[in-house]
């Protein structure tokens, strides 16, 4: 079985953009980073919407879309529901 891991993802696209209210949650670590965007989960480098993963930080994602850069943050709803 071949490591997929370093293949683009391109994830169903529902809408074409994305809300403050899109990142649910995100999880770092040393070696991988995951995003919670819509109920969906994205590693760097995953796209949706047209947008590109390029970064995912503790509770923020960035992503890029046509050059220009949007930061995504977990919004205090979310939060409260740890």
């Amino acid at each position: 079985m071949s490591d997929d891991s370093t293949k683009q993802r391109k994830v169903p696209e529902e809408s074409s953009t994305l809300s403050e209210d899109s990142l649910r949650a995100t999880l770092s670590s040393s070696q991988n980073s995951i995003a919670n965007i819509d109920g969906l989960m994205l590693f760097v480098g995953d796209k949706i919407r047209g947008y590109e993963m390029i970064s995912i930080g503790e509770g923020s994602a960035t992503l890029v879309r046509n050059g220009k850069e949007i930061t995504l943050h977990v919004s205090e709803a979310h939060k409260k529901l740890k």
